[in-house]
């Protein structure tokens, strides 16, 4: 008990920290939420796929006020968590990718003549 205790935590000081760090740069003109409120609703969109219409029942809030939080936590994270984040090189991405994609034809992940068809298909 006392570890789990321990990585509980860790966990607590970890989400502080990255929510002190990224909440300095958000500037909101009306606050219905507070700001940790807004930070936990979004990490639970992220980890727990939850929908708008869950999120904003749980948080007593309309579903585009919590789109509107989204959008604008996410892009305060990307602008500073972005030094942090290290994204793989096309090597190491091969290199780890599974061998049944390597029948595939043309390049993983590469898309040059994308569309869809799905407005013109009869289902």
């Amino acid at each position: 008990m006392i570890r789990l205790n321990s990585i509980l935590d860790f966990l607590v000081t970890v989400s502080l920290i990255v929510f002190l760090h990224v909440s300095t740069d958000l500037k909101l003109n009306e606050l219905s939420l507070p700001k940790f409120q807004q930070f936990l609703m979004t990490l639970m969109k992220l980890r727990l796929n939850l929908g708008n219409q869950d999120l904003a029942y749980r948080f007593g809030i309309s579903q585009s006020t919590v789109s509107k939080y989204f959008q604008k936590w996410i892009n305060v994270m990307y602008i500073r968590l972005q030094p942090v984040i290290r994204w793989p090189s096309h090597e190491e991405l091969y290199a780890t990718m599974p061998t049944d994609f390597n029948s595939l034809p043309g390049k993983v992940g590469q898309c040059d003549r994308c569309r869809s068809d799905m407005g013109t298909t009869a289902i």
